[in-house]
């Protein structure tokens, strides 16, 4: 049995370069893994909106926790999940106990954001 070994981190020479530091913190991963919570927790509120039926308290629950981002067990879902985006979810909706994030299909949860981080930066 062999123990497993954390893949190496490959620096981003272009980013070390020329990048901002508000810029790196966008689109580091702690930063992407922030920026989705934030846009589920707005999804969530738009689906109660329209009539959904999300508690209130639900969601005030996800924003309590939507800044314990713990890359580690997100990498472990990957890893057993083999879908990253799946697993993003799993581990914020694991954070806190009842109402899972529905209604909304990964491409739109995974591509929304990026969206949003070129607008940060702007």
């Amino acid at each position: 049995m062999s123990a497993e070994v954390p893949a190496a981190i490959i620096p981003n020479i272009l980013a070390e370069r020329y990048a901002s530091a508000k810029m790196k913190d966008i689109w580091s991963q702690q930063g992407r893994v922030a920026q989705e919570r934030d846009f589920w927790i707005a999804v969530m509120k738009a689906q109660r909106d329209l009539g959904v039926p999300i508690p209130a308290d639900a969601i005030k629950d996800y924003e309590k926790v939507k800044g314990r981002i713990d890359l580690e067990a997100i990498a472990k879902r990957e890893r057993a999940t083999l879908h990253d985006v799946k697993a993003r979810i799993a581990t914020f909706s694991s954070s806190r106990i009842g109402q899972a994030i529905t209604g909304a299909t990964f491409r739109a949860l995974e591509s929304q954001p990026v969206t949003v981080r070129i607008q940060l930066d702007d």
